[in-house]
């Protein structure tokens, strides 16, 4: 066994990125998706080939909030029909907007109305369902407990199946959906209490 290394970068020299995420379909091959400092902080995704990259439509950016139009967070995942997903979050201080959107081999599919809420937001994580379809979690802290919520797309919209109160302040996320007919989701966090570390 050995390391293999994909082919070279994308984009230009010089750009300012940040926040790499990589996944791979069922097809093998890689996805990257990154933010563009130089493009107002927009998302973008390329698909690594045999010998070179192929970039995936054009910086992706929400319309709200309209106080921060910069992507604080970034998820991406490629679902079972090797079709990749990003989703991001935008907003600091009193509102949040999720995004969710989804390569249809020749432009970005928006997932309307993705969860949002006038409040804080903690953390940010995206999945697939067996359905081939969108899965959101988010942390929201509170004065005390914080609250964690799951979003997933039905193929026609949004629904919230419930959401889990934790007492402490979370401090990290993760998200992972396993492939099942009930499309349950898993989460997990760290929490960290006054006098400790974890």
């Amino acid at each position: 066994t050995e390391w293999r290394a994909l082919p070279a970068g994308i984009g230009p020299n010089g750009r300012t990125t940040g926040r790499p995420r990589m996944a791979v379909g069922p097809d093998g091959f890689a996805v990257l998706a990154w933010l563009d400092a130089d493009a107002g902080g927009a998302v973008r995704a390329a698909r690594s080939g045999i010998s070179s990259w192929t970039a995936l439509g054009t910086p992706q950016l929400g319309p709200a909030p309209p106080a921060d139009l910069v992507p604080t967070t970034l998820a991406l995942a490629v679902d079972g029909n090797n079709r990749p997903l990003i989703g991001w979050a935008q907003g600091t201080g009193d509102a949040y907007a999720t995004y969710a959107r989804r390569w249809d081999g020749s432009a970005w599919q928006p997932f309307d109305g993705a969860p949002s809420n006038a409040v804080r937001l903690g953390a940010f994580a995206l999945g697939v369902n067996s359905s081939n379809q969108p899965v959101i979690a988010v942390t929201e802290p509170g004065a005390g407990d914080h609250l964690v919520r799951h979003f997933r797309h039905t193929g026609v919209g949004w629904s919230s199946p419930g959401l889990l109160s934790v007492d402490g302040r979370l401090v990290g996320l993760a998200l992972a959906v396993p492939p099942s007919q009930f499309d349950s989701v898993v989460v997990g966090w760290l929490r960290t209490q006054p006098g400790s570390n974890l």
